[in-house]
């Protein structure tokens, strides 16, 4: 039953109740007794109207028992980089299967692995014809094929080897796309290239990732001179690449 209709009841009663007692409220009143008799009669309202309007004992409980406890998402674990499975080899982009690197790679057949990346890196570029890669080629280098080959040999060496550990050696010299000398040279001098101030021949390279040193593979027509050039064109590209 609602209040409204609560209320409307009650008034009913009232004015039944008044009509009947009114004549001897008046006697009550003449003879000096205060009329309270329809006070009297409304002192049971707001006692109803309060007990209608009370919440039941589970609503009540439920307004003061505490929230449920946030549900926790257990840390995620980092991510390392793994190994392109054989589906991820062929490049979307140039098309290129680099399972042949891969096999060289876990062979452990490090000479033969730097020899097969130019031989791929060639034919991704499109300039098996020419036989090297320029500088507009390295700008331009398909991103996609920069990761795979980066990731195949991060993976073999244990992270030692690789384009993107080579990049993060030449920028953490204050290395550019601008070509430097003297950043080229102390490039060198880091990751195994040069020895007593001298340039090393490429049949000179220890090609063993226990013994070399770190980001001495691959090295993909490094040296001095012109290789600066191309690698500071490659290593721009990598940083475009996200690599």
């Amino acid at each position: 039953m609602g209040r409204a209709v609560l209320v409307g009841m009650v008034a009913i009663g009232l004015a039944i109740a008044g009509s009947g007692a009114r004549s001897g409220a008046v006697m009550r009143d003449r003879a000096g007794l205060p009329p309270q008799g329809r006070l009297a009669s409304l002192e049971w309202l707001p006692l109803l109207l309060a007990q209608r309007e009370r919440p039941s004992l589970p609503s009540a409980m439920a307004a003061v028992s505490p929230p449920p406890p946030p549900q926790l998402t257990p840390p995620q674990p980092a991510r390392t980089p793994t190994t392109p499975t054989a589906s991820t080899l062929i490049s979307p982009t140039t098309g290129v299967n680099y399972t042949s690197l891969r096999d060289l790679l876990a062979a452990g057949k490090w000479r033969e692995a730097d020899s097969e990346t130019d031989t791929l890196m060639l034919q991704a570029a499109g300039r098996t014809h020419e036989g090297w890669l320029d500088l507009e080629a390295a700008k331009k280098f398909a991103c996609e094929d920069l990761r795979i080959i980066d990731q195949l040999w991060r993976s073999a060496s244990n992270h030692k080897f690789g384009l993107s550990v080579q990049s993060e050696i030449y920028r953490s010299l204050g290395g550019t796309e601008t070509y430097d000398a003297a950043i080229w040279r102390s490039f060198g001098d880091r990751i195994g290239w040069r020895a007593e101030g001298n340039w090393l021949n490429y049949s000179n390279l220890k090609f063993n990732p226990t013994t070399s040193s770190t980001g001495e593979l691959p090295w993909g027509w490094g040296g001095w001179g012109w290789g600066g050039s191309f690698h500071s064109s490659l290593f721009s590209r990598g940083a475009d690449c996200n690599l």
